[in-house]
């Protein structure tokens, strides 16, 4: 397995704590533009365990440029600037969700999900939840959240974090504790200082995507099942009281993180929705159906730990199907711009967004970057 870094000055890989950069995961970089080039590659990660499938996370970026990832068994730590390993600690077999960093008792700590259920993943479109734990052998779950030294890779809690069910969706963090959803539709907020759980919340059916922190509010989409909606639940980020509920009639299964961009709250639903509610209250905005013939049932997927969240900036919304289709909208009204067909498949990474350009990372291995204002390929 390879670990590959672009060209870029190491101060522009700072500020990228957790999936999508921040806990609102705009997806919005004050890196540079394209074009880039390479600037290393790590390819002596080894992949252990009985099942390396998943391969290795999304990376985060430490504010001293140290880049981590997660593998089936490890948590790996990069320097920055050249590729060699900062440190590496054991983790027990699970899905390589991305992690979070966040600031702990001593410094930087990397927090991050381990072990697995006993289910297969969630399919998008199926609105069949996760069985509740009482119908799930209990032998089976062993899944925890932990945290490690940032610098040194040593545990940063005196004990991992029990958890009724498996975790297939990126941590979440703020100043004070890192939010994690299970497959079973639980959130679990854990103090950084001390891995002490501040509450924990049920909320029914399984969580799509990271949660979203914003405005002392914990902002969870839950994907739905037989007989219950998918919403956006907004929690009391201290308390993890009830504040409201928001959905949309005419919406499918929402299978991203809900993106906070000014003061709205975009998300992508399964059947080619892109869907903007208000921040504040909830109240549902607009939502915008792509066409795509080359993805005409299901445009947007639930990938889980890839889930591929929109990106928005400056009055506009992008996001991208997983044909490599990518669309940009007004983020008013939710009219289309304009979209562009890479011809490479894009299910496995959210985009990213420059001051100029949206970066498509595809299957295939390589990054394009469209230009913002006109949808026309530039690199």
């Amino acid at each position: 397995m390879a670990g590959v870094v672009l060209g870029a000055p190491l101060a522009a890989l700072a500020d990228w704590g957790q999936f999508q950069g921040t806990g609102s995961h705009d997806g919005i970089s004050d890196g540079p533009s394209a074009p880039l080039g390479v600037a290393w590659t790590n390819e002596d990660i080894e992949l252990e365990g009985p099942d390396i499938a998943g391969g290795l996370s999304s990376p985060v970026i430490a504010e001293d440029g140290t880049i981590v990832v997660v593998s089936p068994t490890a948590v790996l730590g990069f320097d920055g600037a050249e590729g060699s390993e900062v440190f590496s600690a054991d983790r027990d077999l699970g899905p390589s969700t991305q992690p979070a960093i966040g600031d702990g008792a001593d410094g930087p700590i990397v927090v991050y999900t381990e072990g697995s259920g006993g289910d297969g993943p969630v399919v998008a479109g199926s609105a069949s939840p996760t069985p509740s734990p009482a119908e799930q052998d209990a032998d089976v779950i062993d899944s925890h959240v932990n945290a490690v030294d940032l610098a040194s890779g040593r545990p940063a809690w005196g004990s991992p974090v029990q958890l009724e069910d498996v975790v297939r969706t990126p941590v979440a963090a703020d100043e004070t504790a890192a939010y994690v959803g299970d497959a079973g539709g639980r959130v679990t907020v854990v103090e950084l200082a001390s891995g002490d759980v501040r509450w924990t919340a049920a909320l029914g059916t399984p969580i799509s995507g990271a949660i979203t922190l914003d405005a002392g509010r914990a902002l969870v989409t839950t994907l739905g099942g037989r007989e219950e909606p998918s919403e956006i639940v907004a929690l009391d980020a201290e308390d993890g009281d009830e504040l409201w509920r928001a959905s949309a009639e005419d919406a499918s299964n929402l299978v991203t993180t809900p993106v906070v961009v000014d003061g709205r709250i975009l998300t992508l639903d399964a059947f080619g929705g892109v869907l903007a509610f208000d921040a504040e209250d909830g109240r549902f905005l607009w939502r915008t159906e792509v066409v795509n013939p080359l993805a005409p049932r299901q445009p947007f997927l639930l990938r889980e730990a890839g889930a591929p969240a929109p990106v928005s900036s400056d009055g506009e919304v992008f996001a991208v199907d997983v044909t490599g289709r990518v669309y940009a909208f007004d983020a008013d009204t939710g009219a289309e711009l304009w979209d562009h067909a890479l011809n490479a498949v894009s299910q496995s990474s959210p985009p990213l967004l420059t001051d100029d350009h949206v970066l498509v990372p595809t299957d295939a291995g390589t990054v394009y970057a469209v230009d913002r204002r006109s949808g026309h390929l530039v690199w």
